[in-house]
């Protein structure tokens, strides 16, 4: 049976937007600072188009949610949706 570190699941819909404020945080800001990282460097040769830019944020933003929804599994035990029912299946 998994249970997250923290004891903190979505049950209310106040806690639902915890959550997902913390995840969709997470996500924007790691994203806004490659795009940023993107545009100060020089990386004309790898990155000749603005599309390829776009293309690596959108990739790197994938990642980095996918990344984000595993650690709040383990930090807080919810996966599927931020906001959890009374009781859970702990066996997914």
């Amino acid at each position: 049976m998994f249970r997250g570190l923290i004891e903190f699941r979505g049950t209310t819909i106040m806690k639902a937007f915890f959550i997902n404020s913390v995840i969709v945080g997470i996500i924007a800001a790691l994203t806004i600072e490659t795009r940023r990282k993107l545009d100060e460097a020089n990386f004309k040769s790898y990155l000749p188009q603005e599309y390829h830019k776009v293309l690596v944020t959108m990739v790197f933003s994938t990642l980095v949610g996918i990344l984000t929804l595993i650690l709040m599994r383990l930090v807080f035990g919810t996966y599927a949706g931020a906001l959890d029912g009374k009781r859970i299946n702990y066996f997914i």
